[in-house]
This record gives C-alpha cells, sequence and structure tokens, in this order.
C-alpha cells in the first residue's frame, strides 16, 4: 500500500489524475480510493471491496482479466456497498464501468447485438481485420456458454448486484465514464461497442442523459 500511496502522491503533485485498476492481492478498490485513486478502471477491485466474506475469493485478483469478472459481485453486502459508495463520492472518486464487458454473453440484447456484430464484420471494407480479432470479438458473446447451469446462474447474479451498485452509486451522486475495453484483443467491436455501453447504462438505471455525460462531459472532469 505504500508504494501505491507514494506513486498517487507524485502523479498528483504533477498534476496528473489517477487512474487505477487495483485488483490486489493487496490494493483493492477501498483501499486505492483511501490512498488517493481519482479512477476505478473497469471498478475494479470494487467487488471484492464489498463482498460479503472476501476470503472466499482468496487469490481472486492476481489476473487482469479478474477485473472483468462479475462473479464476487454475486456475494455483494449491501452495507460493505453503501460504505464504499460513500466513501467514492465523499472522495470524487469515478468509475469507468465497462458494462459491455463485464456482462458479456448476460445482457438481454444479445441475440440482436450478436447479430449485428456479425454483419458488420462481414462487409468487405473491413476485410484488414485479422480474422483472429474477428473471431476473438464475437467469441465475447459465448464465452460462457459452455459454463454449468450453477456457474452461469452466479455470473447472472454478479452482473445484477454490479448492475445494483451502479445504479446506487450514480443516485448517490457518483459519477462513471463510458469505456468498452476495445482493441484487436479486446471485449467489443469498436464504435458499436461504446453504443452498446451507453445503452447499458441506461438498463443499469441512469438516465439518457447521464449516460450521454458519461461520455463526454465525465471523462473531460475526470
Amino acid at each position: 500500500i505504500a508504494a501505491f500511496k507514494a506513486s498517487v502522491d507524485v502523479s498528483h503533485k504533477a498534476g496528473l489524475a489517477v487512474i487505477a485498476q487495483p485488483i490486489g492481492p493487496v490494493v483493492y478498490a477501498r483501499e486505492a480510493v483511501l490512498n488517493g485513486a481519482d479512477i476505478l478502471e473497469h471498478s475494479a477491485g470494487g467487488s471484492y471491496s464489498i463482498a460479503h466474506d472476501p476470503l472466499h475469493w482468496k487469490g481472486w485478483g492476481n489476473r487482469e482479466l479478474d477485473s472483468l469478472d462479475v462473479r464476487p459481485y454475486a456475494e455483494m453486502d449491501d452495507a460493505k456497498a453503501a460504505d464504499l459508495i460513500r466513501l467514492m463520492v465523499a472522495r470524487h472518486v469515478f468509475l469507468e464501468l465497462d458494462l459491455v464487458a463485464e456482462g458479456r454473453g448476460l445482457h438481454r440484447q444479445r441475440k440482436q447485438w450478436e447479430a449485428e456484430d456479425a454483419t458488420l464484420l462481414s462487409n468487405p471494407d473491413l476485410a484488414y481485420i485479422p480474422e483472429g480479432v474477428r473471431q476473438k470479438w464475437l467469441a465475447n458473446y459465448t464465452e460462457f456458454d459452455e459454463w454449468s447451469p450453477a456457474d452461469r446462474a452466479q455470473l447472472q447474479k454478479g452482473y445484477e448486484n454490479y448492475e445494483k451498485f451502479v445504479s446506487i452509486f450514480v443516485k448517490a451522486g457518483g459519477k462513471v465514464m463510458a469505456g468498452d475495453d476495445t482493441s484487436f484483443s479486446g471485449w467489443a467491436v469498436p464504435g458499436v461497442g461504446i453504443q452498446h455501453e451507453l445503452e447499458l447504462m441506461v438498463d443499469a438505471g441512469l438516465s439518457p442523459m447521464q449516460a450521454l455525460m458519461a461520455a463526454t462531459r465525465n471523462p473531460a472532469e475526470g
């Protein structure tokens, strides 16, 4: 934690905002916020910080991919969530959500978006995109299809609780940023991915104007 705090202090002295992806094994969302982080990318570490029994998730967070794993939210402790939200709002910490990546394959719009992405990627004008990249983007929709019913139920519960957490955070005065973590190895097709993200923000409880601000004014402020 001391090393994290020192890095934050140096950045702030240089006039820079600190974007953190706190996935442990020592610094998670709460520790990052307490030590000066300004933005939590992917809302990383939040689920661990508000899990009813963090020990159940010991070792979780040792991989970057864990920041896009909503399963710990399935065991969200409402009191811990409320406390973390109060802390983030008081310290003006922004959340970058990545709802499109966090809930990949779980969204109610899955079939529609999957078909639209496949049609888009079949456009001859996009032939420069490597085939492996196309398959990665489309595979985001099917990643969890072979998981057991119990594991998928945990994922679904986790994503629903993540939406709940985001909604409470925004209603409490917290500010969010739009992002879909897109790249050639990422979690959404560039361009349409951010449109999907804004739609998912509204599904999570933001107003359309709040969703638009998450992609415009809020990033400028953060």
